[in-house]
C-alpha cells in the first residue's frame, strides 16, 4: 500500500492518498484535474528556441502514468531558465501563482544543461527555489 503526498495546482489543497495503483489525478476538495503527476513523468518531447541576445524559451511536454499531458514552458535568459506556465491537460496556470511548489529540477537538469541553462528558478509557491547545475 502506498502513502502519497499530491497537491492541487488550482486550489492548492494538500492531501495524502493511500491505497494500491495509482490516483485518481483529481483533486477531493475543487475537482480539479491541475493534480500531481500520477508517478513518474516521462518526458515524451522538447522544444527550444533563442535568439542571439540570449533569450529564449525550453517547452518540456511529459506525460504521467494515466497519460495526463503536462507541458512545463521555461522562459530563458543566457545561463538562467525560470519555470514560467505548467499546463496539465490543456488547463495552463502561472508558475509564480502556484500555491504548491514540486520537486521539479532533478526532472529537468539534465535536458537544461543540454540547452546551456545551469540555473533553473522555480517560482511555484511563496519561496523560489533556485537549483545551480555543477
Amino acid at each position: 500500500m502506498a502513502i502519497i503526498p499530491l497537491d492541487c495546482l488550482e486550489c492548492g489543497t494538500q492531501y495524502t492518498y493511500i491505497g494500491v495503483g495509482p490516483h485518481s489525478a483529481e483533486c477531493p476538495d475543487c475537482e480539479s484535474t491541475c493534480v500531481s503527476p500520477v508517478g513518474e513523468l516521462r518526458i515524451i518531447d522538447q522544444d527550444y528556441w533563442s535568439v542571439p541576445n540570449g533569450t529564449g524559451e525550453v517547452q518540456i511536454s511529459a506525460v504521467d502514468e494515466h497519460d495526463r499531458s503536462f507541458e512545463f514552458r521555461i522562459g530563458i535568459q543566457k545561463h538562467k531558465g525560470t519555470l514560467t506556465t505548467i499546463t496539465i491537460g490543456g488547463t495552463s496556470i502561472l508558475a509564480k501563482q502556484c500555491s504548491v511548489a514540486w520537486p521539479i529540477t532533478d526532472l529537468f537538469n539534465e535536458l537544461l544543461a543540454r540547452y546551456g541553462i545551469t540555473e533553473l528558478i522555480n517560482p511555484m509557491h511563496s519561496s523560489n527555489t533556485t537549483t545551480q547545475n555543477q
